[in-house]
Parts: structure tokens; C-alpha cells; sequence
């Protein structure tokens, strides 16, 4: 009897184990209801931090991106033409991505779920040729260095 009653303390133990925290918690705490909303604030406010860093450094590459921009126009293209226009529709994609972001932050409203920012097929072609030109560049230069 005391083996039978043992073994289904450790069924339940195991099930506890494998239970998620939250459920964990409603079960074991009077007050879990608000314990819970702390809980899910807390890593909501993780999450946002993590996701707002990111996007500094999404903002940081645009405008590293926008300043290589610039002084290639300024001196007269040394990047070819197909290459320089990925790369602005590349910047411009970006900075629309980066407004949106600093919009949805001002309101302090977010989503519940937060829509993808998945690139459209264009801006994918872009980056899909920007990066063959760089691995091609790369490839000039280590060429050159032996």
C-alpha cells in the first residue's frame, strides 16, 4: 500500500515537473492571479527590451548604410549602379521598418501579437544581390592579399 501510494506521489511529481510554471503557480498560490500578471509583465517588459535594442541596431546599420550611401553619390559611383540601387531600396526598406517601430513604441500600445516584419519579395531580391556582390568583393580581396 505504501509503495502504491509512493509511486503515485512521484507520478504526481513528474507531472509537476512537467507542467508549465504558470500552472504551477495557479495551483499553488491563493493570490496567483496577480502573481501571474506580474509574471507575464515581467517578461513582456524582457521581451520589449531585447526587441528595442535590436532595433537600435537595426537603426545603427541604416544609417551606416546611408552615410556609405552618400559619399559613394558624392564621389561619383565607385559602387556599380544595380549594386547602389539594392542598396537604397534596401536603406529605404529599413527606415520604413524603423518608423513603423518608433510609432507602435510612442503609442505604447503593442500588439498582442506583433505582425512579422518580413521583407517583400523585392527587398529580399535586393538583399539576395547585395550579398553575392559583397561575397564577390570579399573574394577580389582575399584574392589579392595571397
Amino acid at each position: 500500500m505504501e509503495i502504491e501510494c509512493l509511486s503515485e506521489v512521484r507520478k504526481i511529481e513528474r507531472c509537476m515537473k512537467d507542467m508549465p510554471r504558470y500552472t504551477s503557480l495557479m495551483l499553488h498560490s491563493s493570490n496567483w492571479q496577480s502573481r501571474l500578471m506580474a509574471q507575464i509583465e515581467l517578461e513582456i517588459d524582457v521581451i520589449a527590451s531585447k526587441l528595442s535594442e535590436h532595433w537600435k541596431q537595426i537603426e545603427e546599420a541604416a544609417n551606416m548604410l546611408n552615410d556609405f550611401i552618400t559619399v559613394d553619390c558624392r564621389s561619383r559611383q565607385t559602387v556599380p549602379s544595380p549594386y547602389h540601387q539594392d542598396l537604397q531600396h534596401l536603406l529605404s526598406y529599413l527606415v520604413v521598418q524603423i518608423m513603423k517601430w518608433y510609432e507602435m513604441q510612442n503609442q505604447m500600445t503593442y500588439s498582442a501579437v506583433i505582425t512579422s516584419m518580413k521583407p517583400s519579395f523585392d527587398v529580399e531580391r535586393s538583399i539576395a544581390r547585395c550579398k553575392r556582390n559583397l561575397q564577390a568583393i570579399e573574394n577580389n580581396a582575399s584574392k589579392k592579399s595571397f
